[in-house]
């Protein structure tokens, strides 16, 4: 039998050790779990703006190729006035995302770039904020149609398509 004065105590100096281990895990695992779950709420996220985005792209098109498309908000870059199309920095501004104000179309350039149009029948119904659409015409029968949809958090989207008709 040991005497308790050759005891060192070795043995609750190890257990401490390993209580400070599986602490130091358990934290890791903590932090782990909440990074993945703000992964996964932001693939969500992301994902219902681009369905957005989609769905108020494919509503432009076929609103462009409707007999009542009204043309109040299409910015004509005919080669008589000089505008070239709208650079991928510039869509990408928010600022030149002003909608459904008609004071914006009076000729000058830097009015005519903020032109867009939006529309609750553009609307995804899982996204809360309504997409915003840019036309641009190249001619009589084509367009360059960019859809800019939020999602519920920060994601943005921005799609483009080119439509002839």
């Amino acid at each position: 039998m040991n005497n308790s004065k050759q005891q060192s105590g070795a043995a609750l100096i190890i257990g401490l050790i390993f209580l400070l281990l599986m602490s130091i895990m358990a934290l890791s695992s903590l932090q782990d779990v909440t990074i993945q779950e703000r992964i996964g709420g932001n693939s969500v996220d992301n994902y219902r703006a681009f369905q957005s985005a989609e769905v108020a792209l494919a509503s432009a098109e076929q609103a462009t190729g409707g007999v009542n498309f009204d043309y109040d908000y299409v910015r004509a870059l005919t080669p008589g006035n000089g505008w070239v199309a709208m650079s991928n920095a510039e869509l990408l501004l928010e600022s030149n995302w002003l909608c459904n104000d008609d004071s914006l179309k009076d000729g000058t350039l830097a009015n005519e770039k903020k032109l867009c149009v939006q529309s609750a029948a553009l609307k995804d119904p899982n996204v809360s904020k309504i997409p915003k659409v840019k036309y641009e015409q190249f001619n009589a029968d084509s367009f360059r149609i960019t859809v800019w949809a939020e999602g519920i958090g920060r994601s943005k989207v921005v799609l483009q398509s080119i439509y002839e008709r």
